[in-house]
């Protein structure tokens, strides 16, 4: 991860993609980072930014353009977050209906 690849936006990620999860799981993976190796604050205030700003656009994003394992990549960023003590929506409602469907996801892969 380089700091100097950042957006205009704040965000990670291939500015061609359209998939907001994309680059939404990107740039948290980016602020993470960041923030837990205490470097770049500046960049990471732009991404926590981007975030914040951008995070209720995965409502509106197709299940199917979201990258693969999306649910668990997002979970264990949110969790490593949490734990940073970053300040992100945790409990935001689009967050809650992708933890619900990933859920639903592992209650199939247990039966």
């Amino acid at each position: 991860m380089d700091s100097q690849n950042q957006l205009e936006d704040g965000s990670w990620g291939d500015k061609d993609f359209s998939s907001s999860s994309y680059r939404i799981l990107c740039t948290l993976a980016c602020v993470v980072a960041l923030k837990s190796w205490q470097i770049h604050s500046h960049e990471s205030e732009k991404g926590m930014k981007f975030l914040k700003e951008n995070i209720s656009r995965l409502k509106d994003e197709d299940e199917a353009h979201m990258p693969s394992g999306f649910e668990n990549a997002l979970h264990a960023l949110m969790a490593t977050a949490r734990d940073l003590e970053m300040e992100i929506p945790f409990d935001h409602p689009v967050l809650q209906e992708i933890y619900a469907r990933r859920e639903i996801k592992f209650s199939r892969c247990r039966m």
